[in-house]
């Protein structure tokens, strides 16, 4: 009786395609799995069914002695360093039945594994490392690099292994923020009028999940009008001066087209990466640190003016310079006279010497700042007089200078 049975199992183990023994005593299955996953970065273990990885799974038949063969799937997911899966298929659940013939090989694609890596049909051996309502919250993976395994398991036999365990190594590792290269972190970048500062960034996908050609940007800048506020305070709870959306590049030219922004003030900026569709791929949301730069330094009007005028035919005018200024125009005419023509000078620096006036005359003049390409106001209207002419002696005629 005892050797029935034993023949019987026999039999049955032959008939079964799992492995026999070859020369080197190593197992030998009868059927051999071949997986590819050529899109291996997502930590979303749906795009591994869904088509987005592009996985395939090739298996063949090694036992010529069958015409095809029918067999189920097992899945499990284990960290690269460790030997505990963190997901494997149930015991009792294998993916199928699939059918693969002795003249071509099974072709399988993610679509075709849906069943397989469905959360209903998994398990989580580790649930301090791994726990399924922290899986179905966000259908995420811990961020880390894993074995990604599959093998084939007779139809009637679950507990019988008929493959090689064929395996990827996927990385569910996420993506970086930007980091910011202009302007550098408390910069005072060069007040033009019209405006053009160029804002830009590195991208930090790397080997992450996110790719580059579906990362856009938003840009986001805040102004800073108080010099105690934390910058990281106010682009958590202000509404920003103006907000750019769907940057393509990772540059923004922030032009005559976007909100002015006043020399001498400071503003927070931030950028933010997104997938374009939608996916969590990035670290702290996308979003980079928070940096601060001054546009340029304040156009003061000038001011604290002086004027001397000891010759009948000249004039020196001083003031105060601003930080900023670079150049002044002056302009000037003789006062109490609406028609008077105005006479313009420039000077690069907070003096100048006026010629050729007229003696004993009033006159108004006001001085106009210039910091590159930027204008001050005038600080109003000034007066100065020029003296008489000196009254010549009878008989005698004065020169000039004398």
């Amino acid at each position: 009786m005892r050797q029935t049975i034993q023949l019987a199992s026999l039999v049955l183990f032959l008939l079964t395609p799992g492995w026999v023994w070859g020369q080197n005593d190593g197992p030998v299955f009868g059927v051999r799995a071949n997986l590819v996953i050529p899109k291996s970065n997502s930590p979303f273990l749906s795009d591994y069914s869904d088509g987005t990885s592009g996985l395939q799974l090739t298996l063949s038949l090694a036992d010529n002695s069958r015409s095809q063969y029918d067999f189920l799937l097992k899945f499990s997911l284990t960290p690269l360093n460790g030997s505990t899966p963190i997901l494997e298929s149930k015991t009792n659940y294998g993916a199928g039945p699939f059918t693969v013939f002795n003249t071509s090989p099974a072709f399988l694609t993610g679509p075709d594994l849906d069943l397989l890596l469905s959360p209903n049909n998994l398990i989580f051996p580790d649930p301090g490392a791994f726990d399924q309502a922290t899986f179905l919250s966000n259908g995420k993976l811990p961020e880390g690099r894993y074995l990604f395994e599959v093998w084939a398991i007779d139809v009637n036999r679950p507990d019988q292994q008929v493959s090689n365990k064929t395996r990827a190594i996927i990385s569910t590792l996420l993506s970086d923020p930007p980091q910011w290269q202009l302007p550098r972190n408390e910069e005072i970048v060069t007040a033009t009028d019209p405006q053009n500062v160029v804002f830009s960034w590195s991208p930090n996908n790397g080997l992450g999940a996110a790719s580059v050609a579906d990362t856009r940007y938003t840009f986001k800048i805040w102004e800073l009008a108080d010099e105690g506020l934390d910058p990281n305070w106010v682009a958590l709870s202000l509404n920003p001066l103006e907000e750019v959306v769907d940057v393509l590049t990772p540059q923004l030219v922030f032009n005559q087209f976007n909100t002015p922004l006043i020399p001498g003030m400071r503003y927070a900026i931030r950028v933010q990466a997104t997938d374009i569709n939608g996916r969590d791929v990035f670290r702290h949301g996308g979003k980079s640190e928070v940096q601060v730069f001054q546009f340029g330094r304040a156009c003061t009007a000038a001011n604290l003016f002086v004027a001397e005028s000891k010759l009948p035919t000249q004039a020196n005018l001083s003031w105060n310079a601003g930080e900023a200024n670079s150049r002044y125009e002056i302009k000037y005419r003789e006062a109490g006279n609406a028609s008077a023509e105005w006479f313009t000078e420039d000077s690069y620096t907070s003096t100048i010497k006026l010629q050729n006036l007229r003696a004993g005359t009033e006159y108004e003049y006001e001085v106009f700042p210039y910091c590159g390409t930027l204008t001050a106001p005038s600080s109003g209207a000034k007066t100065f007089t020029t003296p008489d002419a000196p009254v010549s002696p009878p008989g005698v005629t004065l020169e000039c200078g004398n």
